[in-house]
């Protein structure tokens, strides 16, 4: 009966189905299980799209429209097939393939894809220099799902990359050649929405090893180096509804570690992204080790239409810690930020003050969401 039960769980929670329930029904001295779906006019095969506005600094930004097609049955009963496009600030393309294996949870996963990301220094609200990071790239996974809350995934993955400096001096050479990783990922998530949900706890858990890397040319005098990088890093959100869940409490927080090794800027841990010190500008801070926590209140003041969105908040947080190389160098920041927060249609819209004690200050605007 339990195990009866927990197929027809993962059977609700497939997205297929608007609607699905069953009963018991006697029948000749005998139960028969009846089982009712009704088809989801919004499930897959289906075309997904999405936009998403950052910024860097006060003054500039990064822009990305995006679309998935996602397709259930793929090849063989069971695998998912989604091929992902975007345009903009950082083009990707990208196919990824998974398919379950047996009864227990257990999966098989595929990957291949191009990608161009372009990584800003900053320096007091400003970007002082840019490069532009390409990748050719193929994944072969595996892992294994608990439920609906949890799994635990290995990668191995190769391709090469081309890095060019684009303006200013990044402190890094032109590089291009081979790469390889392989990678240990744990996603635990209770969460009751992707945007300020009632309650839930999210916990990303991940390691690493570079198996190989493009080093600098021996003539840059470049010491720091990427081969045989080992790095982890534990990302992680609580949230409490109040106040008859009109009001959020939250706790958000990561920290991250290379273990001795000093890694390239591009591998290096980065602060200025939401609720991580974002006082600063993106990059502005960086290093080989972080650590970083912020908690804060989000009241709800209103709700949009329908047809646009769901609730708006205001609020305000505090965030400390510090990303450095070694414990001698370590600065404890603190930052206190105030802001909006709009559930919509297309994304969460975010528009954000932060101040630290050392002088940080920045406006902080993003819109929409970027798939995962």
């Amino acid at each position: 009966m339990e195990r009866m039960k927990h197929e027809l769980v993962r059977f609700a929670a497939s997205d297929r189905y608007r609607t699905v329930s069953w009963e018991l029904r006697p029948e000749a001295e005998r139960f028969k299980l009846v089982v009712r779906a009704r088809l989801n006019e919004n499930a897959p095969p289906l075309a997904m799209f999405a936009m998403n506005v950052r910024s860097l600094t006060s003054h500039d930004y990064s822009f990305q429209l995006a679309a998935r097609y996602l397709m259930f049955d793929a090849f063989v009963p069971g695998a998912e097939l989604r091929a992902d496009v975007a345009l903009g600030s950082n083009p990707r393309l990208a196919t990824a393939w998974r398919r379950p294996i047996g009864d227990a949870g257990l999966f098989a996963a595929l990957g291949a894809g191009a990608a161009q990301q372009r990584r800003s220094l900053s320096f007091e609200d400003r970007i002082v220099a840019q490069y532009d990071q390409r990748q050719l790239m193929a994944n072969v996974g595996v892992g294994m799902t608990f439920g609906v809350t949890s799994e635990l995934r290995a990668d191995l993955r190769g391709g090469r990359t081309v890095i060019r400096p684009r303006v200013g001096d990044s402190g890094l050479p032109s590089v291009s050649g081979p790469d390889a990783e392989v990678g240990l990922r744990w996603l635990y998530d209770t969460q009751t929405n992707y945007i300020a949900p009632t309650s839930g706890l999210r916990l990303l858990a991940t390691v690493r090893q570079v198996l190989a890397w493009p080093d600098p040319p021996r003539s840059s005098g470049i010491e720091a180096t990427n081969d045989g990088l080992v790095q982890s890093e534990v990302q992680g959100s609580r949230f409490w509804g109040i106040k008859g869940d009109r009001d959020r409490v939250f706790v958000t927080g990561g920290a991250g570690t290379s273990f001795g090794f000093h890694p390239l800027a591009t591998e290096q841990f980065e602060l200025g992204l939401p609720f991580q010190l974002d006082g600063f500008s993106l990059a502005e801070r960086r290093g080989d080790h972080y650590g970083v926590l912020s908690g804060g209140y989000l009241r709800g003041v209103s709700r949009l239409p329908q047809f646009l969105g769901d609730r708006l908040f205001v609020g305000s947080w505090l965030e400390t810690g510090s990303a450095f190389d070694t414990q001698s160098s370590t600065v404890l920041e603190a930052q206190v930020g105030v802001g909006m927060l709009v559930e919509t249609l297309v994304g969460p819209a975010f528009l954000g003050a932060t101040i630290g004690t050392h002088g940080a200050r920045r406006v902080n605007v993003s819109f929409g969401k970027l798939f995962p």
